[in-house]
């Protein structure tokens, strides 16, 4: 009886090793078989990973050199070249540093014309054009009359307030607060 059953376990065992024989068989000939595609995917990924890698590497090599160029243009506001380098590696950052310059003058001119200059931020537009004054942009001037809305209900002027936040599209970005402030008040419109 124990002979049968060493038999059956030498049977089991060896086809267990007979399995893995055929599955480690039939993986290499699918290698073989598809060698170059796999190679060719490796390779890619190799690239892609390496690419991600070099990007990220070169910009935070150039934001650091940006932020350094900003620190030296802090401490020599009327150094142009540096405000030119400045311009090269990041013209967001340099529009900020000409924006605070010309507000503290209180110059609206220069804010107007930096308003204008191509390929800042959007937002960073947006925010100089409201400052110059100009309340072109839907935004600012929605953000403007949430403003005038909230000062008016510090004053207990809740008609006017709703008077103030119904100028704002439904669709705003400030539709939410605006419905927050309103419920906060008792109104509910």
């Amino acid at each position: 009886m124990a002979l049968k059953e060493d038999i059956n376990d030498i049977k089991q065992s060896l086809s267990a090793e007979e399995e893995f024989l055929e599955n480690v068989i039939k993986s290499e000939f699918f290698i073989k078989k598809h060698k170059k595609l796999i190679i060719s995917i490796i390779v890619i990924l190799v690239v892609i990973c390496g690419g991600i890698y070099l990007s990220k590497f070169v910009q935070q090599k150039n934001t650091q050199e940006a932020n350094l160029l900003y620190l030296q243009l802090q401490n020599d506001p009327n150094n142009h070249e540096i405000l030119e380098k400045l311009r090269s590696k990041n013209i967001s950052l340099a529009t900020i540093f000409e924006f605070r310059i010309a507000m503290d003058k209180n110059d609206t001119k220069t804010m107007s014309a930096l308003s204008n200059q191509a390929g800042i931020d959007p937002l960073l537009k947006d925010i100089i054009s409201f400052e110059a004054g100009e309340e072109n942009s839907e935004l600012m001037s929605s953000y403007a009359i949430v403003l005038r809305g909230y000062e008016l209900l510090k004053e207990n002027k809740i008609k006017e307030a709703n008077n103030e936040f119904n100028k704002i599209p439904a669709n705003s970005k400030f539709a939410n607060i605006i419905n927050h402030l309103r419920h906060f008040n008792g109104e509910n419109k």
